[in-house]
């Protein structure tokens, strides 16, 4: 028999190995790592029928337990949880819970800074709770891990969701201060098109918006006071409250009537 292997162990992967080995497939693994480094594992016809007779040719003499616990495992292993979290941040942008959704720029960045900061907080809820009440467990792939994998910490899985909170911010504060700039340069645009041609603009066309300044700033003003105050949260209710309360202060100057 013969198993080539990449960048993780055999054990990681038996759940998911095993299912192709009785599929036939010769490729019967292959993912990437934290680093986004390659990791395959192939088997040769040989193997395929060998591994149907006998596990324990993978990695030494393994029990029937040790599989049963690794395969628990790997129905728990996040192979990006930075990645995991950034995509469900971003799908949540494209609800809409603001009352100004007017079209205008100011409203579209009001309500991705609401989604954002909304999501953040289910998700610290979901994470604190979870492994309060030992409900959460999740495992990551480690090189620098004797056995290749390790359990997550709560202090890690919140510093990954701090992370995708600040990257979001990041953008969500250049998008306030670019995209009225590019407004403005879009009305001048057409109304030249307008005098030459005849172009006809509608009036929202020709509403220009101010930048929103320091929304970065602002943000990280507001998912720190969340998590000060989340101890005194104690029901679901109050989380969306709060967050309701904390958004409307960042924009408290660009939506007022």
């Amino acid at each position: 028999m013969k198993v080539q292997a990449n960048g993780a162990t055999s054990t990681l992967i038996w759940n998911q190995f095993s299912q192709n080995v009785e599929n036939n497939k010769q490729e019967v693994w292959k993912q990437e790592d934290l680093d986004g480094n390659p990791v395959q594992v192939t088997i040769t016809k040989e193997g395929l029928d060998s591994l149907r007779n006998s596990v324990d040719e993978i990695e030494g003499e393994q029990t029937y337990e040790d599989f049963d616990k690794m395969k628990d495992i790997w129905s728990k292993l996040e192979i990006n949880l930075y990645a995991k979290y950034n995509n469900e941040m971003i799908s949540s942008h494209s609800k809409s819970k603001s009352q100004s959704d007017d079209g205008s720029i100011k409203s579209n960045i009001y309500n991705s800074v609401y989604n954002s900061l909304d999501y953040y907080g289910n998700k610290y809820d979901e994470i604190v709770k979870g492994y309060e009440n030992g409900t959460r467990e999740i495992w990551v792939t480690d090189q620098n891990s004797e056995l290749g994998y390790r359990k997550l910490t709560k202090e890690e899985d919140l510093d990954a969701l701090d992370k995708v909170y600040e990257r979001n911010a990041e953008f969500q504060a250049t998008s306030a201060l670019l995209e009225p700039i590019a407004k403005k340069a879009k009305i001048y645009t057409m109304q030249q098109l307008a005098d030459v041609r005849g172009y006809k603009m509608s009036k929202a066309d020709t509403v220009e918006e101010e930048p929103i300044e320091n929304l970065y700033e602002r943000m990280m003003e507001s998912r720190n006071a969340f998590k000060i105050g989340y101890s005194a949260f104690s029901t679901q209710d109050k989380v969306q409250q709060n967050i309701s309360a904390l958004v409307n202060q960042i924009f408290s100057s660009h939506f007022t009537n």
